[in-house]
């Protein structure tokens, strides 16, 4: 058996073989949902979702937490859902906590988390970090899946982050030294 095999022991996330197959590439999007809408309002972003894009067996596939929990699709299909504002590929060896993130498959989606989110974006304006008071240490919201990536905290920029309280648009504008940006 090789590493070529879908029967890999390994699961899903393989070692890579091709350069594009080693690519972590950080989406941060929008898109027409009310929600979507309500927090790029809140945040004074173009952005309300982010997500990871990898190719596992060379298949482009987005992983994200989202209204239905932590879930896999097909960069095609998530496109036609998506406007990607910004993407950036990871530079450091992430593959660990890649592995790790995907290890979160079906964990469910924080809704109760998102009111949260209130409290945190209304103590950020007073000048105050806060954690959220309404996150679940068992469930996820799209920001704090994405930081689940830095497992290993082999993105600098992202060590201050909270978990539970970070939003897309503040990981967003922290992808400096650690990342390049493509084009979109």
């Amino acid at each position: 058996m090789t590493d070529e095999t879908p029967t890999n022991p390994n699961g899903p996330y393989r070692t890579p073989t091709t350069p594009e197959d080693r690519d972590v590439v950080v989406l941060f999007s929008t898109s027409n949902h009310l929600l979507s809408r309500m927090i790029r309002w809140l945040t004074k972003s173009p952005v309300s979702h982010c997500a990871i894009r990898i190719c596992p067996y060379g298949v482009p596939m987005v992983f994200q937490a989202s209204v239905g929990g932590v879930q896999p699709m097909l960069e095609s299909a998530w496109l036609k859902k998506n406007t990607v504002i910004k993407k950036f590929l990871v530079l450091p060896d992430v593959s660990t906590g890649v592995a790790k993130a995907i290890g979160m498959l079906n964990a469910s989606y924080d809704y109760l988390a998102l009111f949260g989110f209130l409290v945190v974006w209304w103590e950020m304006r007073r000048g105050r970090k806060v954690k959220n008071p309404l996150a679940s240490p068992n469930m996820v919201v799209c920001s704090e899946f994405l930081l689940h990536v830095d497992a290993d905290d082999k993105i600098p920029e992202w060590n201050d982050f909270e978990w539970e309280s970070t939003f897309p648009s503040q990981l967003m504008v922290s992808c400096k030294e650690s990342f390049r940006e493509l084009p979109v």
